[in-house]
C-alpha cells in the first residue's frame, strides 16, 4: 500500500510543476478534497489547493503559466499543510530537489505522504489519536515501528515526528534522520558524556532466597540475566552460575538453570562476570579462585546456549581476580580488587581463533589500564580497594566499576571513567539524589558486589527499568539480602553510550 505525496518543482519560472496527490495512509485509497496549503518561509505568501478525485493538487507552470511558483531549489524546506475533516492533519517540510526533468523540459521533485484517520485510543489517563504529541497518530506510528507512548523512540534527541516529517522548516529524512535508528549526528546531546544517572530504586529489594545469598556477579544478553553466587562458609562454600528469564519476576521466580561450578571442579569463589559475542554465539567470562589458597585464579568461559559444560579456561598467575570486564568482544580486563598505580587493570587479548573451538590459552597479554582522579592525578594506595564489579558502556567510551576504597575512602560507591585516558567523570553519592548509592558497612553490613549496563527502557518489564544495574547485598548469618539497584539516564543522554 503506497501513498504519494508528489511535488513538482521548477528551478526556472517558465518550466516548473509543483503539485502531490495525498491517500488514505490505512487504506490506500486517495483522498478527495484535502485542503494543501505549502509556503516557503515563515512570512511568505501561502498558496492553496483542494485535492480531485486522485487526490492530486498542483500548481503547474509548465501547462499553465498563470500558476504560481511554490520555491526554489537550495534554500530552507517547503512547509506542506494537509487536512480534511475525520483525519489528523499533517505537516510536511520537505527540502526541495531538481532530480526529474521530463521530456519537455520541465524540472520536478517527487515526495511522498499520507493522512491517516483521527482515531482516538486509549493512553493511560487520557485518550488521543497521538498518545506521545510527536506529531505522529498512533496508526501511524504502528505502521512504521515507532512506539505511540514514546515520542522519541530510537532516543538520540529527535522527536520521532520531526526525523518522518521535519521540522522548522528543516528536512531531517533528507539529512538521513530514521525514528527506528539513532541519529545522533542530528542529536543536540550527541557529543561528551552523559552528567546525570538517575537512582530509579531497588527491585529486588530486601530479599533473602537462597539463590541471593552472597551473590557476586551479573551479566545478560538480550533476554536472561546471569549471577554468580559464592554461598556458605569453609568446607561448605559452593559456587553458582544461574541463569534468570529477563521477564519473570527476580524476587519469586527460580531460575531457568542453576549450574554447581564445584561439581566441574572449579574453584570455589567467582567474581563478577562478562559477556561477549562471537560468530553468533555469546560467551560468558567468569574469573574464579579459591577463597582460601594460592594468589591465582581460572578464567572460566561457558557459552550461554550449553551453561553445563565448561567452554575453555585460561589459568592466570599472580592474580585473584575480582572482576572481569568485556570491551568490544575483543579484550578482557581484570583486577585482583584493589588498584593502585602499581597495580592497575591488566588488559588481554581474547584469541578468538582459540576460544571459538573451544581451545584453553585462549587469553594473551596486552597492556595495563590505568585510572586518574578528575584532575589526572593518580588515586591514593587505599582509594580503590575492594572493587567488586565492573562493566563497559555498549559504545565502549565509558567504564563502570563498584565499591572501592577503605571506610574513609572518598570513592566507595559506583565510579565512572572515561576509556579515552582513564579518568574520573563521575561517581555516585552515599547520601544524596540523583546518583544515590547508599550502603553501610560492618562485618554484618552492606556490600556492594557485580554491576552491568542493559539498556531496559524500551523493554517494558514490570519493575525494571534503566540502564545502570548493581547488586548490593545485606550480609546475614543466614541468607544475605538482595538489593538490585537501577538507576537510569535521560533519554538524550542515553544515545551517547548506546
Amino acid at each position: 500500500m503506497r501513498t504519494q505525496l508528489v511535488l513538482l518543482i521548477c528551478l526556472g519560472c517558465q518550466v516548473s510543476c509543483f503539485g502531490g496527490q495525498v491517500s488514505d495512509g490505512v487504506s490506500g485509497e486517495y483522498v478527495e478534497g484535502a485542503l494543501v496549503k505549502v509556503k516557503n518561509c515563515s512570512t511568505c505568501q501561502e498558496y492553496q489547493d483542494t485535492t480531485g478525485p486522485n487526490g492530486e493538487w498542483k500548481f503547474d507552470s509548465c501547462n499553465e503559466p498563470s500558476d504560481p511558483l511554490i520555491m526554489q531549489e537550495g534554500v530552507d524546506a517547503v512547509r506542506i499543510q494537509i487536512t480534511k475533516p475525520g483525519y489528523a492533519p499533517a505537516t510536511i517540510y520537505h527540502q526541495v530537489i531538481y532530480d526529474r526533468q521530463d521530456q519537455n523540459g520541465c524540472h520536478y521533485d517527487i515526495r511522498d505522504a499520507e493522512l491517516f484517520p483521527s482515531v482516538v485510543t486509549d493512553c493511560g489517563e487520557f485518550y488521543s489519536d497521538d498518545c506521545d504529541f510527536d506529531g505522529l497518530t498512533n496508526q501511524q506510528e504502528s505502521k512504521i515501528g515507532t512506539h505511540y507512548r514514546q515520542p522519541d523512540t530510537d532516543c538520540d534527541g529527535l522527536n520521532d515526528g520531526h526525523e518522518v516529517n521535519g521540522h522548522n522548516w528543516i528536512d531531517y529524512s533528507y539529512l538521513g534522520a530514521d525514528p527506528t535508528r539513532k541519529s545522533c549526528l542530528f542529536s543536540s546531546q550527541s557529543s561528551g558524556y552523559p552528567d546525570s544517572y538517575h537512582y530509579k530504586g531497588n527491585y529486588p529489594s530486601d530479599r533473602d532466597r537462597s539463590y541471593f545469598d552472597n551473590l557476586q556477579g551479573v551479566t545478560h544478553d538480550d533476554s536472561y540475566w546471569y549471577f554468580t553466587q559464592s554461598n556458605g562458609f569453609g568446607a561448605q562454600r559452593e559456587a553458582h552460575l544461574m541463569k534468570f528469564s529477563v521477564y519473570s519476576s527476580l524476587g519469586s521466580a527460580n531460575p531457568v538453570a542453576d549450574v554447581n561450578l564445584e561439581s566441574m571442579g572449579l574453584p570455589d569463589h567467582p567474581g563478577d562476570i562478562s559477556l561477549a559475542s562471537h560468530a553468533g554465539h555469546d560467551y560468558l567470562f567468569i574469573p574464579i579462585y579459591w577463597e582460601s589458597g594460592y594468589d591465582e585464579m581460572l578464567m572460566v568461559v561457558f557459552r550461554t546456549d550449553n551453561l553445563n559444560q565448561v567452554w575453555a579456561s585460561h589459568y592466570i598467575r599472580s592474580v585473584k581476580a575480582s572482576w572481569c570486564a568485556v570491551l568490544d568482544d575483543q579484550k578482557l580486563y581484570i583486577n585482583d580488587g584493589t588498584i593502585t598505580p602499581s597495580n592497575p587493570i591488566w588488559v588481554w587479548n581474547i584469541e578468538w581463533s582459540k576460544l571459538a573451538n573451544g581451545q584453553d590459552g585462549f587469553l594473551r597479554f596486552s597492556n595495563f589500564f590505568q585510572l586518574y582522579k578528575e584532575d589526572g592525578s593518580p588515586f591514593g594506595s587505599r582509594d580503590l580497594e575492594w572493587q567488586q564489579g565492573a562493566d563497559f558502556s555498549p559504545d565502549g567510551k565509558v567504564f563502570f566499576m563498584s565499591h572501592g576504597g577503605s571506610g574513609q575512602s572518598a570513592y566507595r560507591g559506583i565510579k565512572v571513567f572515561r576509556v579515552s585516558d582513564g579518568r574520573l567523570i563521575n561517581q555516585s553519592d552515599m547520601n544524596d539524589m540523583p546518583f544515590k548509592f547508599e550502603y553501610h558497612e560492618g562485618r554484618f553490613g552492606d556490600e556492594p558486589e557485580g554491576l552491568t549496563y542493559w539498556d531496559l527502557a524500551d523493554k517494558n518489564i514490570p519493575n525494571l527499568t534503566g540502564q545502570l544495574h548493581v547488586v548490593m547485598i545485606d550480609n546475614d548469618a543466614g541468607n544475605d539480602d538482595l538489593y538490585f539497584k537501577h538507576y537510569s539516564l535521560p533519554c538524550g543522554q542515553r544515545c551517547r553510550l548506546n
